[in-house]
Formats: structure tokens, sequence, C-alpha cells
């Protein structure tokens, strides 16, 4: 058995057991949620073959094992050209890399089945029975608020998957910024269309982030599953699995408070 082949099914095993422990923080009666995840590749070592395929190929195959739609989010890398130029020309295209979200997302991006949303700046790529309702409607006005993927995920009762990831790169707790947004907003401009486009959305603060994560992990250690990435004996990654519902409950009302 080759070490790509034997990581793959440890990995396999490792992911399913994870995604099991998420679905019992759900309520009965369960349905298979989708999941939302954020990974680092670091966090499982730099000695993997394959480095971040035989991790997707292992995180795919876990959530087909119950039919569970996959998603990880594909924001528009700030350097790319198509942002930087303001060329129209260098329009926005459903290929463009999105490295900044990490090799595992970008990787995921690049897979046979995979969709991704038609945001130019704030994209999803999903995959599964869902991914198709999740990603649909996703116009530059939606941003990550509750007509955005985000807020379908919502509305799902999602899991969210933290592989190695600190609460700051959680996309989630945006929708607490929106439920408490007031009336500041910033102007966005895109290049879609032959003259870009242009609209408003409100300004984003992670700021808040980490410490409103870490609130709920010590006010709520019920509502969270955490554990080590045992690939990863150098660093002590750990990985997160919470209820999107219950993470946004407890951040939409903290939220004023850690601003």
């Amino acid at each position: 058995m080759s070490l790509f082949v034997a990581n793959f099914n440890y990995l396999t095993t490792f992911f399913t057991a994870i995604l099991e422990e998420g679905d019992r923080l759900i309520p009965p009666p369960r349905d298979t949620p989708p999941v939302l995840v954020h990974a680092s590749l670091s966090a499982f070592g730099n000695s993997i073959p394959g480095g971040e395929k035989p991790v997707l190929a292992a995180l795919i195959t876990a959530c087909r094992k119950h039919k569970r739609t996959l998603v990880l989010p594909a924001h528009a890398d700030p350097g790319s050209a198509h942002l930087t130029s303001r060329n129209p020309l260098l329009a926005f295209r459903r290929r463009a890399p999105c490295t900044g979200m990490g090799r595992i997302a970008d990787r995921f991006r690049r897979t046979p089945g995979v969709q991704r949303s038609d945001h130019p700046l704030l994209s999803f790529c999903a995959a599964g029975p869902l991914q198709r309702q999740i990603l649909r409607g996703h116009t530059p006005e939606t941003g990550l608020g509750f007509d955005s993927p985000l807020g379908t995920l919502l509305d799902r009762d999602a899991l969210i998957l933290m592989l190695g990831t600190p609460w700051t790169t959680c996309t989630a707790l945006h929708l607490a910024e929106y439920a408490c947004a007031g009336d500041d907003r910033v102007s966005c401009w895109a290049p879609v269309g032959k003259h870009g486009r242009v609209w408003n959305d409100i300004p984003f603060r992670t700021e808040a982030f980490q410490a409103l994560g870490s609130a709920f992990e010590h006010e709520h250690p019920d509502l969270v599953r955490s554990g080590p990435i045992p690939a990863n004996k150098t660093t002590k990654a750990t990985w997160k699995i919470v209820r999107m519902q219950s993470l946004f409950s407890f951040c939409v009302d903290r939220y004023p408070h850690f601003r």
C-alpha cells in the first residue's frame, strides 16, 4: 500500500469520525447537514505525501458517505490582477484562483463536480446534493449576508468544521455583523460587465471574531466538539466543529459588546 493511499484511508476515517461527532450536536430528528470547512494544510504537517490531495480526497469521501454537501470559501485573492488593475478586460471568471483561502480550498475549486457561486469577490464552492441551492443567487449585493450562501447554510443549520484555523477565518461570524449592522456602508467594485460594477456593503471587521469564538467555546463547551489533529505532532494543531445556528445565536447577542 502506498503512503498516499495509507494517508487517504487514515484521514477518511478521521474526518468521518469528526463529522459524526458534529451530527451528535444536532437535536433529533437529525437530518444530514451540509458542512462549511475552513482548513489549513499546515495543520496536517509538512510530511503528508501528495500535500493537499489526500486531505481533500478524504474530506470529500467522508462527506459522500452520508450524502453530505461540502462547502469551502473561494474568496478572490486580494492581489489578483482582475482586482488590482480595475481593468474590465480582466473580469472575474469562475476558474480564477482562490489561493488566499489556502491550498485545500483552491484544490477543491478545481475538483470535477464542484460548483462555484457568482460573487466576484466573496464566492463559495460546493459539492453535494445541496450545492445548487446553497450557491444560487449569490449576487454582489448579497455579500456574506442572509441572502448569500451563508444564509442558506444558516437555514440548514450547517456544521462548521475548522481544521487548524482560528476563529478569525470563520466566515459565518459575518452574519452577526450583518444582523448588528447600522447605517455604515462602504463602496465595493468588481470587474463585472464592460465597465465593472459598484455596490454598497457593510464594512467587514474581523478583529472581534477570535474573542467571540473563544467566548462561545468557554461559555458553551457542550456545543463544541474539538480535538487534536494527530497527523501533525509539531504544531499541536486542533480541529473544532460547531452547529452554525448555535454559534450565530450566541454571537448575534454578544457581537455589539465586542466591537
